[in-house]
């Protein structure tokens, strides 16, 4: 059941002490903290921020338990600061400690101010399991799919072996097919638009990586599967006895 849990992206417990883990939006993890001072600020400074200051995130009150969610996918550096003067933060006086805490999704921790970590109460999921499990069920039902055409096929040659020669069909330039060109160019026009909708709260698959987003090299490869059909079918168009005029009249043909 857990592993299952883990393949469909669940939380380990839907509940753990105080907190319900199923409340967290995609991406996010729970952080406990008490502490023994009078007053502990939080704040911390998100790395896609630059030149931003850092920004309190938790008021820590003395013998008070305190519970918050943060973004598991944004690397940040935390603070704390023996006083919450302020909403922002530039100077470092008053400075507890500093360091950069490691998150995963629907994972619970603990923040120990006195070592200056988080340790995790509940472990968090594999954000890329249910991704890679989705992909492997699509892929497998996609093969099942063909490896039944397939025998479909050759069943039908079988019981009637002369059926593609009694019929004269005239070739035209959309007979002649490319099946595969087609599967890759909806396979990227699809992940496509997955990424650009928010890559269902995959921070790593919709972050800007040296000026390029990955939505943004697909969509270059998907201009490069139209440029290599243009030719393909225009060569594929003259082999067939067409002359350019037949190919320009089937195309305003196709495109109104």
């Amino acid at each position: 059941m857990d592993v299952l849990r883990a393949c469909l992206g669940f939380p380990k417990q839907d509940v753990f002490e105080s907190v319900n883990v199923t409340d967290l939006p995609l991406n996010h993890a729970y952080i406990l903290a008490n502490t023994g001072m009078d007053e502990v600020g939080v704040y911390t400074l998100a790395d896609d921020c630059i030149g931003c200051p850092y920004s309190l995130r938790q008021r820590l009150h003395s013998g008070l338990n305190h519970s918050w969610a943060v973004d598991a996918g944004v690397p940040s550096t935390w603070r704390l600061m023996n006083t919450a003067h302020a909403d922002t933060l530039t100077a470092r006086s008053g400075l507890i400690c500093q360091f950069r805490p490691s998150l995963g999704e629907y994972g619970v921790y603990r923040l120990d101010i006195g070592e200056c970590n988080l340790v995790p109460a509940l472990d968090p999921i594999n954000i890329y399991l249910p991704l890679v499990f989705w992909c492997l069920l699509l892929a497998a039902a996609y093969g099942l799919a063909a490896a039944a055409r397939v025998m479909l096929n050759r069943r039908r040659s079988s019981e009637d072996p002369e059926q593609g020669d009694e019929k004269s069909i005239k070739p035209t330039v959309e007979v002649v097919k490319m099946p595969t060109l087609y599967v890759v160019r909806g396979l990227l026009l699809s992940t496509i638009i997955f990424l650009t909708t928010g890559g269902g709260g995959y921070t790593v698959l919709t972050r800007d990586w040296f000026g390029y987003t990955l939505a943004e090299c697909l969509f270059y490869a998907y201009v490069w599967t139209v440029g290599v059909k243009i030719p393909t079918t225009v060569d594929q168009a003259y082999a067939l006895g067409y002359t350019k005029c037949n190919v320009f009249a089937d195309i305003l043909k196709v495109s109104r």
